[in-house]
């Protein structure tokens, strides 16, 4: 018996031998673990003062991101059938004009939402995106000439000539009642000798004698300082000549004195995009649409400004403005081509290219132009042109 429990007892022993050594290992692992939180705590006590902050400062970047982003989409130019609104209004004036443009508003703003969200279409290289050449850009700008607006401005000097013309038939039997023998001459009136002095200052000019002429226009001026067609010949000339600053002051005093002359701002904002101030040119023109929202000259050349700005949707609203008191000039039928292809609306700007080819008066370097673009939107769609498409 003893022999056994002897046996008994070594197997006891064995047996928690056995137990003992593996828990061994568990015991060793819940140590290293514990030691591994203790760190871990540690380290996020020493971090936290730093992790804080920035988190904070990222938060403040991005809401200072999203607000940025915010403002940017608000102050987004107004729509130009909300000008008229917006700009000051220029006295009983521009009451009529204002009513027509806002009646005529609801047309135009869905034209405009109807371009918005269009894609423009990458045709053949983005052709669209480069500068026009000289002799396409400067029809566009120039419009009708400077010609149409001293014409304008030279019937309104014939009507104040008239006034005091018929003021001296209704005198003439009073002078002819004073003795014979006294050659009294009335003087003229102050209207008549600017006027004069215009007429003076227009033959030496297209005689070739510039200075004579703008001492000429310059005298007029000083006679009559209303004197329309006297200022923008003067203005016309000073340019021409390099003096775009001289010219500017010259129709900026008129503007001052006659501010709803829109053929001032016109001229005005011509000089100012040669010059390379676009962005107040077109600016300049917004301010007055009011005063001209009728007026198709006015509406082509702001038309051509937006586009030279690459602002092809507002060019496109504007140049339908133009067309529709005057449909046939090419010009602008052109122009109307270029923005639609920009924006990708090709079979409307084959449109408006095949109208413009067949207007009258263009020039064979705009024909050239317009054979070109028409070989543009035919290689892009794979579609011919209609026969008999610009004639």
């Amino acid at each position: 018996m003893s022999l056994i429990n002897q046996m008994l007892q070594d197997l006891d022993a064995r047996k928690q031998s056995a137990q003992s050594a593996a828990s061994a290992p568990a015991a060793a692992w819940q140590a290293a673990h514990a030691v591994r939180q203790s760190r871990w705590r540690a380290l996020r006590r020493s971090l936290a003062p730093i992790l804080l902050p920035f988190l904070c400062l990222l938060l403040f970047a991005a809401l200072a991101a999203y607000w940025l982003f915010a403002a940017r989409h608000a102050a987004a130019p107004a729509p130009v059938a909300n000008v008229a609104s917006s700009a000051p209004r220029a006295g009983p004036a521009a009451a009529a004009p204002a009513a027509q443009e806002s009646a005529s508003a609801p047309a135009r703003s869905s034209l405009a939402g109807l371009l918005d969200g269009l894609p423009g279409a990458a045709i053949l290289g983005q052709p669209q995106e480069r500068e026009l050449p000289q002799e396409v850009a400067a029809p566009l700008v120039q419009g009708l000439k400077l010609d149409m607006q001293l014409k304008t401005a030279q019937a309104a000097s014939d009507k104040r000539e008239d006034a005091p013309a018929a003021q001296a038939d209704k005198s003439a039997p009073k002078a002819s009642a004073q003795s014979a023998g006294s050659m009294q001459i009335l003087p003229a009136s102050d209207s008549n000798r600017a006027e004069a002095e215009y007429r003076k200052a227009t033959q030496l000019q297209q005689n070739g004698k510039s200075l004579e002429a703008l001492a000429a226009l310059e005298s007029a001026l000083l006679i009559d300082k209303r004197h329309s067609a006297a200022r923008l010949s003067l203005a016309s000339i000073l340019s021409a000549q390099g003096r775009p600053e001289d010219a500017l002051k010259r129709l900026q005093h008129g503007l001052a004195i006659d501010p709803g002359n829109t053929a001032y701002t016109m001229l005005a904002a011509r000089i100012k995009a040669e010059s390379g101030q676009l962005a107040q040119a077109i600016d300049s023109l917004y301010g007055s649409l009011p005063l001209a929202v009728r007026d198709p000259e006015y509406q082509g050349l702001l038309a051509a400004l937006l586009q030279k700005d690459r602002r092809h949707k507002d060019a496109i609203e504007h140049f339908f403005a133009a067309l529709q008191a005057r449909p046939d000039y090419g010009v602008w039928w052109m122009g109307l081509g270029i923005s639609l292809q920009a924006e990708g609306l090709l079979a409307q700007a084959r449109d408006a290219y095949l109208k413009a080819r067949g207007s009258q008066g263009m020039s064979p370097q705009l024909l050239t132009f317009i054979d070109q673009r028409l070989l543009q939107i035919v290689q892009a769609t794979g579609k011919p042109l209609p026969e008999h498409g610009g004639q």
